[in-house]
């Protein structure tokens, strides 16, 4: 059995071009936070570089202090706090986090359960965040999608219950974007013009970059070992989230196993290889592109096509060929190295 977890697991690129020289050059910065790597970039020439190295900080601050919520792997969050109380009681949790649940359940039946966040226990049972990930008992798997799904989640004034103690929620499939979401709100609200948050992967533009009308993002080979594009997309800002087979998988007797698990059968999806997402916000193109990524290409283009200001490209492989479905939308600002 072959496990690969790449170290750099960017799927999407920001192209920068060349500025002018007098533009002053971008202000870039690198955290890591308990579970994501994040890069934040500010292109606002206007404000004195204290003034965004001080806005930076508030950022890296604010997504640590929302991590600490949502993260499933620190005992003292909301989403820990509600698996512990699992089947047992009710938990009053803070309204951003009452309202995230209420979205994602909204969701979950938008997408006829192909976005699910109790699938908690299922990725423990395949190992994906484990150094050693293999392919579980089916007996296993199926016993635990008995305790899975929307309704298992009962919000009411302000509480949330889980209703199976084997339940456990897990936000990873948009949890990135969030984070993207909040550090891009702080840095607007210091009255920064224009910039870039990224979190493995997943990316929020805003404003104009100086010198250039459009962000130029790449988008990942899904192929290429070494991260290289298979194309570009031109957006005048909004977020950008791709979600692939090769970001987090393991290979046993000549089969790929990804991490990206398909609610309804408990394995990894197989129907798609990439999912790239564009939209208003980097929690709406982090969230959609695992839905997507579950329910294939025809589903997930004709789920892309009826919601209103969104846009992506959708993936297969096919003996070897990598197959690109492109939305009706998009195809004027995207362009194939393929």
């Amino acid at each position: 059995m072959k496990c690969r977890f790449p170290l750099a697991a960017f799927a999407l690129l920001l192209l920068c071009g060349c500025a002018k020289n007098t533009i002053r050059k971008p202000v870039e910065r690198s955290a890591f936070l308990k579970d994501t790597h994040v890069r934040i970039t500010v292109f606002d020439s206007a404000v004195p570089e204290d003034s965004v190295q001080a806005a930076i900080d508030r950022c890296i601050r604010s997504m640590e202090a929302l991590e600490g919520l949502t993260t499933a792997h620190v005992d003292t969050s909301e989403i820990a706090k509600l698996n512990a109380r699992a089947g047992k009681a009710a938990v009053a949790v803070k309204p951003e986090i009452y309202q995230l649940l209420q979205k994602t359940v909204d969701l979950s039946r938008e997408t006829d359960g192909a976005f699910d966040i109790t699938l908690g226990a299922l990725k423990d049972l395949w190992g994906f965040d484990a150094e050693n990930p293999r392919v579980p008992d089916p007996g296993a798997i199926r016993g635990l999608l008995n305790f899975t799904g929307s309704a298992q989640l009962v919000l009411r004034n302000g509480t949330a219950f889980i209703i199976n103690p084997k339940t456990r929620l897990d936000l990873g499939g948009f949890g990135e974007g969030l984070l993207i979401d909040r550090g891009v709100r702080v840095l607007q609200d210091a009255g920064i013009q224009a910039g870039l948050v990224e979190a493995s992967g997943e990316l929020r533009a805003f404003g104009k970059k100086p010198g250039r009308k459009t962000w130029r993002i790449g988008v990942r080979h899904p192929r290429d070992p070494e991260g290289g594009l298979i194309g570009v997309i031109q957006i005048a800002e909004g977020g950008v989230s791709t979600s692939g087979d090769y970001e987090r998988f393991f290979i046993d007797h000549g089969k790929r196993y990804c991490h990206i698990l398909d609610p309804k059968t408990g394995v990894p999806a197989s129907r798609c290889i990439s999912v790239t997402i564009v939209a208003p916000d980097a929690w709406t193109a982090d969230a959609y592109d695992t839905a997507v990524f579950v329910l294939g290409p025809e589903k997930g283009m004709a789920l892309i096509e009826r919601t209103p200001g969104m846009e992506g490209i959708i993936m297969t492989e096919r003996d070897g060929r990598i197959q690109q479905f492109v939305s009706k939308g998009l195809k004027s600002k995207y362009k194939s190295f393929e």
